[in-house]
């Protein structure tokens, strides 16, 4: 079987479900927390191309800049392309795996 976070074999599947069990919903709230953004939103578009929407780049236009203001990748590979949104899913969260993500949640402004 491949390693998919779909799938809950992710490289990082151990990490990710520990953040996700004090993460807050990405669909209502935002944080103060950039790390935890850049998860929430990682997440959600990992998430919602895995799921087929045709709207992705629509849907989640202001998840998708907030991630390319850091991170250098190629949106419509990321949405048709498992194994490029896998690599780049798991280069993403490499760089904010040893971060703090003490928060204070604030409703969401951003699309989902």
């Amino acid at each position: 079987m491949e390693q998919s976070y779909i799938n809950a074999t992710g490289k990082y599947q151990e990490w990710v479900e520990e953040i996700a069990k004090i993460a807050p919903n990405p669909n209502l709230f935002d944080t103060n927390n950039e790390y935890m953004n850049i998860y929430m939103d990682i997440g959600t578009l990992y998430s919602r191309c895995n799921g087929g929407s045709s709207t992705i780049k629509t849907d989640l236009a202001d998840r998708i800049a907030r991630l390319q203001e850091k991170y250098e990748f190629d949106i419509d590979q990321f949405i048709s392309d498992k194994t490029y949104r896998e690599d780049t899913t798991n280069a993403i969260l490499e760089t904010i795996m040893d971060k703090d993500f003490t928060y204070t949640a604030t409703y969401s402004t951003m699309s989902y």
